[in-house]
C-alpha cells in the first residue's frame, strides 16, 4: 500500500508538471503567433511602399540603367513578399484562427487597447474616453487578432491624425446580434475618395497594407467595418463583430444552402 501511495503521489506530481509545461507552451505559441502577425504586418507595409517606389522609378525614369536596377530590386522585393505572405497564411489558417477563440470582456479589450498605446497618447497629450453601452459585455472572439491586428490598426491611425491635446472615444454598443466597436477621433478627417480607398472600394486595394489586413481579418470573423468622416472634424471607424462566432457560422451556412 505504501508503494502504491508513493507511485500515485509521484504520478500526481508528474501530471502537475505536465500541466504547467503545457500551459507555458500554449502561452509561448500564442505570443509567437502575435509576434509573427505583428512583424508580418510591419514588413508588409515596408514591402508595399518599396514596391510602389520601384514601380514609380521604372515608370518615370528615362535612364535605362536606373530602370534596370529598379526592376532587379522589385524582383527581390517580390520574393520577400512571397515569403512574408506564406508565413502569415500559416499563422492565419482556419484551424489556428478559429481554435484561438475565447470568451472576452469588451471593457477589458478597450482598456488593453488604450494601455498598448499609452506612450503615444501621452506624447501627444491625447485624452481617451471609453464608453460601454452593453448589458452583457462578453463576446466570443480571437482576442489577439481582433485587438492587435484590427482595432490597433484603426486606433493607431486615430492617434496619428489627431491634434495635440485632442480626444479619442472608444465605444462599444449592441447592434442586433453584433457588437459595434467604434474609434472616434477629432482629427483631420478624410474625403470620400480616401474613405473608399480604406474600405477597398477603389480597385479593392485598400489604403495601405495595414487597413487592408484589418479589413480582411474582420471579414474572416464574419464582421465588417464602416467609416464616417468629415474633413476638419474627425473620423469614426465602426467595427461590427458577432457576439458569438458559432451563431454567425451557422447563419452563414444556412444562407448558403
Amino acid at each position: 500500500l505504501n508503494l502504491i501511495n508513493e507511485l500515485r503521489e509521484e504520478s500526481d506530481r508528474k501530471n502537475e508538471e505536465l500541466i504547467r509545461l503545457n500551459h507555458l507552451l500554449d502561452q509561448s505559441l500564442k505570443e509567437k503567433s502575435i509576434l509573427v502577425r505583428t512583424i508580418g504586418h510591419d514588413i508588409n507595409n515596408s514591402i508595399y511602399v518599396s514596391k510602389l517606389s520601384c514601380e514609380r522609378i521604372i515608370k518615370i525614369s528615362n535612364d535605362d540603367k536606373i530602370k534596370d536596377i529598379a526592376e532587379k530590386v522589385k524582383k527581390h522585393i517580390e520574393v520577400i513578399e512571397s515569403i512574408s505572405k506564406s508565413s502569415l497564411e500559416g499563422e492565419m489558417s482556419d484551424d489556428i484562427f478559429y481554435n484561438a477563440y475565447t470568451y472576452e470582456n469588451a471593457s477589458v479589450l478597450l482598456d488593453e487597447l488604450e494601455d498598448a498605446y499609452l506612450e503615444q497618447l501621452n506624447r501627444k497629450k491625447i485624452r481617451v474616453s471609453i464608453e460601454i453601452e452593453l448589458d452583457d459585455e462578453s463576446l466570443h472572439v480571437n482576442k489577439s487578432v481582433f485587438l492587435y491586428n484590427i482595432l490597433a490598426n484603426y486606433f493607431n491611425n486615430a492617434i496619428k491624425y489627431s491634434e495635440i491635446n485632442g480626444q479619442i472615444t472608444l465605444k462599444c454598443e449592441e447592434d442586433g446580434e453584433f457588437l459595434k466597436f467604434s474609434i472616434i477621433d477629432e482629427g483631420k478627417g478624410m474625403d470620400t475618395s480616401t474613405i473608399q480607398q480604406m474600405l477597398g472600394t477603389i480597385g479593392e486595394k485598400g489604403h495601405g497594407q495595414g487597413m487592408n489586413i484589418a479589413r480582411s481579418l474582420l471579414n474572416k470573423m464574419f464582421g465588417e467595418v464602416t467609416i464616417e468622416s468629415v474633413i476638419g472634424k474627425g473620423t469614426a471607424v465602426h467595427c461590427l463583430i458577432p457576439r458569438d462566432l458559432i451563431h454567425s457560422t451557422q447563419d452563414t451556412v444556412t444562407e448558403s444552402l
